[in-house]
């Protein structure tokens, strides 16, 4: 949790330079670059928040290292072959 925190604090760094060098711009094609690069800031911050909001609703975990042992061999099922029985028409389209 706390290297979400160090990347939220790092992004709001970043988002905040952007701001003063967007004011700061005089040109319209550096103000639309600038704004372009606050955008995708913001919406990396939005995937970090939302990140945090999901672990805060699943707080448990199903799996802990505690329960594997190494000692212990665990069976892989392999998954079944599903046999294509219907054919196939030369006027169906496949999207």
């Amino acid at each position: 949790m706390d290297e979400i925190e160090d990347i939220l604090n790092s992004l709001t760094k970043s988002i905040d330079r952007s701001i003063k060098d967007f004011t700061a711009c005089k040109d319209l094609d550096q103000k639309k670059t600038q704004a372009e690069i606050i955008k995708l800031l913001c919406e990396s911050m939005g995937v970090f928040l939302n990140a945090m909001n999901n672990k805060a609703s699943y707080p448990f975990d199903d799996f802990e290292m505690d329960d594997y042992d190494e000692d212990e061999e665990y069976e892989i099922e392999k998954p079944k072959k599903i046999k294509n029985t219907k054919k196939l028409d030369k006027d169906d389209i496949p999207f």
